[in-house]
Parts: structure tokens; sequence; C-alpha cells
């Protein structure tokens, strides 16, 4: 577990943080905004509606050191005063699918490094602060491999029965270990478009949608590597 108990129910009673970042010049841009703890992989997800030309999203491809802080005042009084900063590395995701069409498919993501806080936890007021370590990264990949097939369960189906088909057609060949898992993961975006691409050519050709693994040629991920 990345944060408490205590720390979760905090950030769960915020609707709005601030995320702090550095641009590729050095100046540092600090922006409210509001967030989602995500307990499967223990991180603080950002999303937005033009999140990709956002100038947040170009800062953190360029620096990933964040600092994302969360307070709340309850009365006028030091004992009032609470919050929470969250010290960490932010990479580019993709979030789960918005039915509203509202929000970008792209989202920060904070793995923490550092958590500091101020009477967040009532058992224990005052000031605290812990460092985080780091959690490997092809566990956090396995993590994030089911998340993207969701991603694209989820937004593909309804548009294109066929294209998700063909996918989990290509994902269901034997399982080789770790590595071919993290392989599919890093790259499904990678065999859905190649799904699609061999399923323009069927339909062209009036030989219908299907699609299997054995069309998405040698070059799929993971093809001769890893066994």
């Amino acid at each position: 577990m990345t944060l408490t108990d205590a720390e979760q129910l905090f950030l769960a009673r915020q609707t709005r943080g601030h995320l702090a970042t550095i641009g590729p010049d050095g100046i540092p841009q600090v922006k409210p905004l509001g967030f989602s703890y995500n307990p499967a992989l223990g991180t603080i997800d950002i999303a937005g509606i033009y999140m990709a030309s956002s100038a947040k999203y170009r800062n953190i491809r360029s620096n990933p050191h964040v600092a994302f802080v969360v307070d709340e005042v309850t009365a006028p009084t030091m004992d009032g005063a609470h919050f929470l900063e969250i010290r960490g590395d932010a990479e580019p995701a993709v979030g789960p699918h918005d039915p509203t069409g509202h929000l970008a498919p792209e989202i920060v993501r904070i793995h923490p490094r550092r958590v500091i806080s101020f009477n967040v936890d009532p058992a224990h007021p005052g000031f605290a602060a812990r460092d985080i370590k780091p959690v490997d990264s092809t566990e956090r990949l396995l993590h994030g491999c089911s998340e993207i097939l969701t991603v694209l369960r989820v937004s593909i189906s309804s548009r294109d029965p066929a294209t998700i088909r063909c996918l989990l057609g290509v994902l269901s060949g034997p399982e080789t270990g770790r590595l071919r898992t993290v392989q599919f993961a890093s790259r499904a975006v990678y065999i859905q478009g190649r799904c699609t691409y061999r399923m323009e050519q069927r339909r062209s050709a009036g030989e219908g949608d299907a699609c299997g693994a054995g069309e998405i040629g040698p070059d799929r991920p993971g093809a001769g590597r890893g066994r």
C-alpha cells in the first residue's frame, strides 16, 4: 500500500489539488486541478480535457519530478490546518474510458516517492514524513497490462466489436512468462492498430471481419522474443 488508510481518506474528502512541474527551460509551473487515487497502482492519476496539449503534460515528458499538494482548513487554528504533499515521478499514461467523452485519454500518473503530511491522521496529529520505495518496473507493467486491456476493451467494443475480438485473439496465445506479458502490455495499442489494418484489407477483398493471431504477422509483439 503506497498511501495509508488515513491519507486515502483525506484525499477522498478533497476535490482539488495543486500539481507542480518543471518546464524544459527550468521554470516551475503550479496548477490547480482535479485528481483521483488509483489504489491498484498506488498512484495519483490526473485527467483533463486537453491533456496532451497542456504544459504540465509536456513538462513531465522532459522532467518527471513533480510535487502534488492537497490542503484543507477546518478551523482558524493550527489544529485546523491539514495538508498532504506527495513528491514523486510522473509519467504520461492512458486513463480509463470516459463515457461522457469530455476527458482526453491521456493522463498524468504520479508514482509517490516521498509523502509529507500535517494533521492528516487523527490518530497521529502533527507533522509526518516518510520515503516510499519504488515499485519494481516489471511488476508495475504487469499491473498496467490488465488496465490497458480494460481501457481498450471498453473504448473499442462500443465502436468496432470485430477489432476487440481480433485483439483478444492475439493475446490468447501461449504464455511465455513475465517478459511476454510486459511486451503485450507496452504494445497493446500497436496490436489494435495492426488488427484494424488487417480487417480493412479483408473488408476491401470481401472476406469479412475475421482476424486471427496468425494474421498479425511475424512482427507481432513477443514473436520470436522472450522464448
